[in-house]
Formats: C-alpha cells, sequence, structure tokens
C-alpha cells in the first residue's frame, strides 16, 4: 500500500459520509428474512425505509486497522534490524 493522497483521503471519507446518511434502500427480501428472525424481534427494520450502511463503514475501519497493524508490523522489524546492526557495529 503506496502513500495515500489528500484527495484520495477526501475522497474516502465521502463515501463513508454518504454511507452513513439514512438514503440507501436496503432489499427487500433481507428485510423480511431479518424481521422474520426472532433474534431481532427488538430491532425490526421497516419495509421500504431508508437506511444507513454502519456495516460498510465498519468493515473499511476493520480493513484500515488491519492495515496499519501490519505497517507496524513491518516498521519495528525494519527498527529492531537497524538496531541490531547499530550495537555490533
Amino acid at each position: 500500500m503506496g502513500k495515500v493522497t489528500m484527495s484520495q483521503t477526501a475522497n474516502l471519507l465521502k463515501f463513508i459520509e454518504e454511507r452513513l446518511e439514512k438514503k440507501h434502500n436496503p432489499d427487500p427480501d433481507l428485510v423480511k428474512k431479518h424481521n422474520a428472525d426472532p433474534l431481532n424481534k427488538d430491532w425490526q427494520i421497516p419495509e421500504g425505509a431508508l437506511w444507513e450502511q454502519s456495516d460498510v463503514v465498519h468493515d473499511i475501519l476493520a480493513f484500515l486497522a488491519e492495515q496499519m497493524k501490519w505497517k507496524s508490523r513491518g516498521i519495528r522489524r525494519h527498527v529492531k534490524e537497524w538496531l541490531a546492526k547499530e550495537v555490533n557495529q
């Protein structure tokens, strides 16, 4: 993953902002399936209602956190290797 530009960051934030607006039409079959599940009795989705897509935002944030974790591990590995070389000189 290369360097992220300001434009890319702005586009990502706009995408996330749009996902959090209640303007999306969920799949009617999935809404019926969701509402029929007894575990969702307290979390009913009105049929035909506009909805947000916070699950998409969650997935993006989880992906970015995972990328940051791997990047951090790589940086720590390089720092350890560099320190080992410096100490042994």
